[in-house]
This record gives C-alpha cells, sequence and structure tokens, in this order.
C-alpha cells in the first residue's frame, strides 16, 4: 500500500490523496455484465451484491436507476468505524485494514460531505425491490463526471436501530465510509446511522470517499435474493428534510461552478448593485449558494427578485427559497405577493404554501 499523490482536483472539488494496492484480497469488487440489451454494475462484497444498477452506460454522469440496493442482512465491514481523520494522510493510515480489501489497483481518497439522499428527495435508505427512476437520466443529454455526493445503502434496513442513529445526532464528528460507483452516487459500507442522524438534522454527512481508477471487469454477475428487502415507515423530520436538499439536476446545474467564484459574483451584485450574467446564470449561482447553506443567498435572491426586468428567472428563484422555508422567507414570499398582481398560478401556490 502507497500513497502515490495528494493534490488538489478540481473535478471533485476536493483535495485527493492517490494510492495504490498491490496485494488486496479482492473481497470488495465490481461486476459488469450485459444483459437483453441492457448494461449493469454491481458492487459485491465476497459473494454478495450489494447493490445493482441498470444504466444505458456504465459511467454515464447521471445513472438511469438502482434496481436493488440494501441488500445485505450482515456487516459489510467487519466492524463499526467510529473515527474522525486530521487530514486525508491521517485518514489514508487509518483505513489501511480496509483498503486490504480491496482489488489490486489505483484508487483516489477524499474526504466529502455526501447528501443522506439517492438524489431525488428520497431518503437513502428506502429499500425497494425493482426498477426505481431516478430524476436525471441518460436522455437529459449533459454529461459530466459527477463526484461523490449522494449515498445508497448496503446493508438492508432490517438493521435499523433508532438508538443507534439517536447516538450519532450527538456525535456528528464522526465519519462514514463509502465506495464511488460513479454519477455522483456512492454505496454506503459503514455509516447508515450516521446518514440516518444526518438526515433527521438536515446536515450532510462527512465520508471517507474510496474512487476507483476503473478498469472494467466484465463478469458473471451474482444472485440475489429480492424478497429480503424490505422497506419501513421513516420518521417525518427524516421525510421533511430530504426534500430540502438538492438533486441530481442540481448537482448539475451547478457542477462548473464553485463556491468562491458564486460568492464573488453575489458579494458584487449585493454590494455594487451589478446585475451581469456572463459566464453564470443568475439561478446556477443562486443554487451553488443554496447547496453550500451561503449567507449571501438570500440577499442575492432579493436583487433579482423585485426587479421587472428579470421576471423570466422569479419562478426558479422562488423555487429554491421553496426548499428550506423560514421566517425571513415567509415575509419575502408575502411581499412578492404583494408587489405583483398577475403571479402565476402554480407559483402563486407556492407562495401561499409555504407563507
Amino acid at each position: 500500500m502507497e500513497i502515490k499523490d495528494i493534490y488538489f482536483d478540481p473535478a471533485y472539488h476536493t483535495e485527493v490523496l492517490s494510492f495504490q494496492v498491490n496485494n488486496g484480497s479482492g473481497f470488495l469488487y465490481e461486476v459488469y455484465y450485459d444483459e437483453d440489451e441492457h448494461q449493469y454494475i454491481q458492487l459485491c462484497a465476497g459473494n454478495k451484491p450489494l447493490v445493482e444498477l441498470e444504466d444505458e452506460c456504465y459511467f454515464i454522469s447521471t445513472h438511469e436507476a438502482f434496481l436493488r440496493c440494501g441488500l445485505q442482512d450482515d456487516e459489510v465491514l467487519p466492524y463499526t468505524w467510529d473515527t474522525t481523520y486530521t487530514s486525508l494522510q491521517d485518514a489514508f493510515h487509518k483505513l489501511q485494514p480496509l483498503f486490504q480489501s480491496l482489488m489490486n489497483g489505483e484508487y483516489r481518497l477524499m474526504l466529502c460531505e455526501c447528501i443522506p439522499t439517492k438524489g431525488d428527495h428520497s431518503f437513502f435508505w428506502n429499500s425497494e425491490a425493482g426498477y426505481a427512476s431516478a430524476s436525471c437520466t441518460f436522455d437529459d443529454m449533459k454529461y459530466i463526471e459527477g463526484r461523490p455526493l449522494f449515498l445508497y445503502p448496503s446493508q438492508s434496513v432490517k438493521r435499523y436501530n433508532p438508538r443507534q442513529m439517536e447516538y450519532y445526532e450527538k456525535h456528528s464528528e464522526a465519519y462514514a465510509i463509502a465506495y464511488y460507483i460513479g454519477g455522483f452516487g456512492c454505496v454506503l459500507l459503514d455509516g447508515h446511522h450516521k446518514a440516518c442522524a444526518a438526515a433527521k438534522c438536515g446536515r450532510k454527512l462527512k465520508t471517507a470517499v474510496i474512487v476507483p481508477v476503473r478498469t472494467t471487469h466484465m463478469r458473471t454477475p451474482l444472485p440475489h435474493k429480492t424478497d429480503s428487502i424490505q422497506s419501513r415507515k421513516w420518521d417525518q423530520d427524516i421525510v421533511q428534510n430530504c426534500k430540502k436538499y438538492m438533486t441530481v439536476i442540481d448537482a448539475i446545474h451547478i457542477e462548473d461552478i464553485d463556491l468562491k467564484t458564486a460568492q464573488q459574483i453575489a458579494d458584487a451584485t449585493i454590494n455594487q448593485n451589478v446585475k451581469e450574467i456572463k459566464s453564470y446564470d443568475i439561478y446556477s449561482i443562486a443554487l451553488r449558494l443554496y447547496a453550500d447553506a451561503d449567507q449571501r443567498l438570500l440577499p442575492y435572491v432579493k436583487c433579482y427578485l423585485f426587479d421587472d426586468f428579470f421576471h423570466i428567472y422569479h419562478a426558479e428563484l422562488i423555487e429554491i427559497l421553496s426548499k428550506n422555508v423560514n421566517e425571513e422567507i415567509q415575509k419575502i414570499f408575502l411581499e412578492y405577493i404583494i408587489q405583483y398582481d398577475n403571479i402565476d398560478d402554480d407559483l402563486y401556490q407556492i407562495l401561499c404554501d409555504n407563507i
């Protein structure tokens, strides 16, 4: 096991540690196969599949469907990793036992903040048998590499323990561990209850993510038991908070805009009243600020929301604000209704529902 390099990767928006596995056991591996003119990928641990994905293309950035997830009743990893990391190097050394279970090859390690949904406001541990359509598909015709952002379970929901979730509500410093399979999607190897706690508290999940530098292995797929897949009714706090996170569509909109650029444009707009779009559109800047919970969001949006010249952006900006309404946003919505008479019916309903 050796570190090859540590560098900032603009594609992933974060610092990355590149490392080489030379004597891995191959316990954790990917399987690719074709069937009935469709392409599939499985992430497997030993002789057990963890998730199965169907897609038009293995590596298209917006996966079309997770057929099955949360397949395993057992722990994927041999023990719980209640660990914090001070740096990538620290994480690399603490995760050495896990890396030994990988296939030989090159990998990247990064420390990210992931969202505990499947990318469509659906809670990550909603385990359903059969085809589960995502909100963004191959037909959207925008290819980007993506980055680790959304989560999928490897364990059955039968392993859910509310006491464990309550523990992690108070201990948010512990990192989860995930394996990146592309298209913004990560499979949780450890940290299902940490992700539950993050969703209940409406926060992102600190996650150590393993990213393979892939070579495709075409193999016979492993059988799975769909009768072991169970679902449950989740707390309303979790369900409602999942609606506040951005979706994979949102992630695509802001993929080319880093937070620093968005902040600079917002500051110029707010402080100098400079309303020039140039290479970025108003919606994408607002969405970037929302995604990072930046305090500039409200004053930035107000610059355009009450300017008739930018009325074509009003509905999109209101949609962003309606994701996480507070008292200040309610006042903005009420002020908007008072100022404008001929509001579209659908937009008017959104405003009224959030006042």
